[in-house]
């Protein structure tokens, strides 16, 4: 088994966002309209002069400033807990994948947004948000090649992102912990002469086949 690197931590880190991220992101969004639909507080809110478009887009721009702040918390603690654990990982293909995580968690804010204005019940809201978060990365495996152009496709390229920094850096290490790798690395002394073997004389036939 091959030692751990910090492609693994940064990838463990991501597929934790992918998995528990989504559902608690839901959770905490699935209430944001309905909630307040079923307690009556809308009916309060809508008799002042703010309007419904600038009601619905504050509790959006909410969700995703917690969003935002909460992936961005985690991600410091997993580059400084990679870096003391496992070594330094890239910066700039960390922030990148990490970026492809926060555009698909703001997605998932905004169709959970959009269920929860449909029914009276955050309960409901958010079994109706579950739906597309089961049913868009199913899509994405069936459709082959067309997978990458759908809003899965950005979770592809963010783990594409990550694991082709592995491959790369599992080899070099178990390249350099080899007893043998400065042999294996190390360059061959150049012939004397390209064509040495052109100048060498033929070999006597009678010493090759002596019964002959």
């Amino acid at each position: 088994m091959p030692d751990p690197v910090p492609a693994d931590g940064v990838q463990q880190f991501l597929e934790n966002v992918g998995q528990l991220g989504w559902i608690a992101l839901i959770l905490v969004t699935m209430g944001a309209l309905a909630g307040e639909r079923a307690a009556g507080t809308v009916a309060i809110v809508l008799a002042t002069p703010i309007s419904r478009n600038f009601f619905v887009l504050a509790k959006l721009v909410s969700r995703l400033a917690l969003l935002l702040v909460s992936v961005l918390a985690g991600a410091a603690v997993c580059l400084l807990y990679t870096e003391l654990l496992l070594g330094a990982y890239p910066l700039p293909e960390f922030l990148a994948a990490t970026g492809l995580y926060l555009l698909y968690g703001a997605l998932v804010v905004a169709w959970t947004i959009l269920m929860s204005s449909l029914v009276k019940s955050g309960i409901g809201a958010g079994g109706l948000a579950l739906v597309p978060l089961f049913l868009i990365p199913i899509l994405s495996l069936l459709s082959g090649r067309l997978g990458d152009f759908l809003p899965f496709g950005l979770i592809i390229a963010a783990g594409d992102i990550v694991r082709l920094r592995a491959p790369l850096r599992r080899t070099l290490d178990r390249r350099r912990s080899h007893p043998r790798a400065d042999r294996r690395l190390r360059p061959r002394r150049p012939c004397p002469h390209p064509h040495h073997f052109l100048l060498a004389p033929p070999p006597d036939l009678l010493t090759l086949y002596p019964g002959s």
